[in-house]
């Protein structure tokens, strides 16, 4: 058992500084060559959606026209609660999203987003397989946060081309337009038939 003075422990330390400061100075070069010439910059475009199957006012007419006349349509409540999430990240969007084409400076010419991120040029992977692995690159870049409070959701795209990024949050903005419209006519199509029916 030996007893150890502080003035031992200084001692020491000062016989190990090179060491004790090597360390340190090699992670830190390494990080700053690994974020300035290594690591890929992503870019981060968000936008602001809110529901507005609230509104849904053609079907709300139409039930209150045929109220008028004694007929009670069974539209159930108007107000349908959107999944955002299971839209936006669903393997039919992300499909979608494949197919389109976008112009990145990277490549300098309009490509599908499928080419963008790399694909069909692997003949180790049938075109289905990387299908599959597109999908899944496409749901993982996009986020959808929402706050409770305000009911108001936050889209994000996280992507390697400022431009690229902004232009996948309004296609899939405009897609998530198209879904509620393409729901909202088919609402108004049963009411009517309903009516008609009847």
């Amino acid at each position: 058992y030996e007893e150890y003075t502080l003035s031992d422990i200084f001692l020491f330390i000062s016989r190990q500084l090179k060491i004790i400061l090597l360390f340190p100075i090699i992670f830190s070069i390494s990080g700053i060559i690994y974020v300035l010439y290594i690591a890929q910059p992503l870019y981060v475009s968000n936008a602001k959606i809110t529901s507005s199957s609230s509104n849904n006012s053609q079907i709300s007419q139409t039930a209150s026209i045929a109220s008028q006349f004694g007929i009670n349509i069974p539209i159930g409540n108007s107000e349908t609660e959107w999944v955002y999430e299971d839209i936006i990240k669903s393997r039919t969007m992300a499909r979608s999203l494949l197919e389109k084409e976008f112009y990145t400076a990277r490549f300098g010419e309009r490509l599908s987003l499928f080419q963008i991120l790399g694909y069909g040029v692997d003949d180790s992977y049938t075109l289905e397989e990387q299908k599959i692995l597109a999908v899944n690159d496409v749901i993982n870049f996009i986020s959808l946060d929402e706050d409770i409070r305000t009911g108001v959701f936050t889209l994000g795209v996280n992507i390697f081309e400022p431009k690229l990024a902004a232009d996948l949050v309004n296609v899939l903005i405009n897609e998530l337009d198209q879904h509620q419209k393409i729901y909202n006519k088919k609402k108004t199509s049963e009411a009517r038939r309903f009516i008609e029916d009847r």
